[in-house]
C-alpha cells in the first residue's frame, strides 16, 4: 500500500487527536494538582483558626474562673514550718606573722595550733601538743573625743 492523500489525512487526524488529548491531559493534571494544593492549604488554615479560637476560649474561661474564685472564696494562706539545716564549715587559717609579733584579742581563751617544721630526712616528727592561754578581761574602752565644732558662715 502506498502513500495516498487519504492515508495522509488519516495520519494528520491521528496526530492532531493525539496532540489534543495530550494537551487536555496536561491541563487536567495541572488543575488537579493546583486544586489539591489549594484544598490542603485551606484545611491547614482552618485548623490554625480553630486552634486559635480554642485557645482564646480557654483563656476566657480561665479568666472567668479566676474572677469567680476571687469573689466567692477568700484566699486561705497556710504557713508551715519547713525543716532547717545548719551547715558548719571549719576553715584552717595559717599564721602569717612572726611569732611574738601579733597579739591575740583580749578576753577569752586562745588555742595555739601545733607548729611543724620540715621533717628531717631520717624519721617522722610528732606534732607539738596544743596549749591554751587565758587572757584577763579587757578594761572599758575610753570615751570618744568630742565632735569638732560646726563650720560657721563667717558673718
Amino acid at each position: 500500500m502506498g502513500y495516498s492523500p487519504r492515508s495522509r489525512d488519516r495520519y494528520k487526524f491521528v496526530v492532531a487527536l493525539t496532540t489534543g488529548l495530550a494537551a487536555f491531559g496536561t491541563t487536567a493534571a495541572t488543575g488537579l494538582a493546583t486544586g489539591a494544593a489549594a484544598h490542603e492549604t485551606s484545611l491547614r488554615d482552618e485548623a490554625k483558626r480553630q486552634a486559635q479560637a480554642a485557645a482564646e476560649a480557654q483563656a476566657r474561661a480561665a479568666y472567668a474562673r479566676l474572677v469567680q474564685v476571687g469573689r466567692v472564696t477568700p484566699r486561705i494562706v497556710v504557713t508551715e514550718l519547713r525543716p532547717q539545716r545548719t551547715v558548719v564549715r571549719t576553715r584552717v587559717v595559717r599564721v602569717v606573722s612572726a611569732p611574738g609579733v601579733a597579739q591575740a584579742a583580749s578576753g577569752g581563751t586562745v588555742t595555739r595550733a601545733p607548729t611543724t617544721s620540715a621533717a628531717p630526712t631520717g624519721g617522722t616528727q610528732q606534732p607539738a601538743p596544743a596549749t591554751t592561754v587565758s587572757q584577763p578581761a579587757p578594761a572599758a574602752p575610753a570615751a570618744p573625743p568630742p565632735p569638732p565644732p560646726a563650720p560657721s558662715s563667717g558673718s
